[in-house]
């Protein structure tokens, strides 16, 4: 299985340089066409060169932040909804026109708690974050009851 070679081939460059994989230096593994993780990317360097281009779109529109109120933080100005993934290319919009929607504010907070479940469980074995996680718990558990009301 492509995975499993995968795997093997990232130990090999983390017991190469001391325990640390840098991006770079997969990279620089891959580069050899006999290797799995060749298969990971797209060494066309035209199409490669645009696709990172549109990846630095989408730096540009995540790192965007406005300031909704002067004594809150700044919140991030666009977000790409679940929803609008599905579209080909994907798309941006605006946070303020989001939350101004019903639909747009329940996307986003359904959204929210399915990246904070991703989140948790990367961190779960931190045993200094349970309390987070409980208090999430309880937040997921209301908002259900909640969107069930309404349904």
């Amino acid at each position: 299985m492509k995975r499993d070679e995968i795997k093997k081939e990232l130990e090999i460059i983390k017991e190469r340089n001391d325990g640390i994989i840098r991006a770079q230096d997969i990279v620089d593994y891959a580069r050899n066409p006999n290797t799995a993780l060749h298969t990971q990317f797209e060494w066309d360097d035209s199409i490669a060169a645009e696709k990172f281009r549109i990846q630095q779109a989408r730096q540009v529109l995540r790192v965007f932040v406005s300031v909704v109120k002067n004594d809150q933080p700044p919140i991030r100005t666009f977000v790409s909804l679940d929803s609008d993934r599905l579209n080909r290319g994907g798309g941006y919009r605006d946070v303020g026109d989001v939350l101004k929607t019903t639909n747009g504010r329940t996307q986003l907070i359904q959204q929210a708690l399915r990246e904070f479940t991703m989140w948790k469980n990367k961190f779960e074995l931190l045993q200094e974050l349970i309390p987070i996680f409980e208090e999430a718990e309880k937040l997921t558990a209301r908002y259900t009851v909640e969107e069930k009301e309404a349904a």
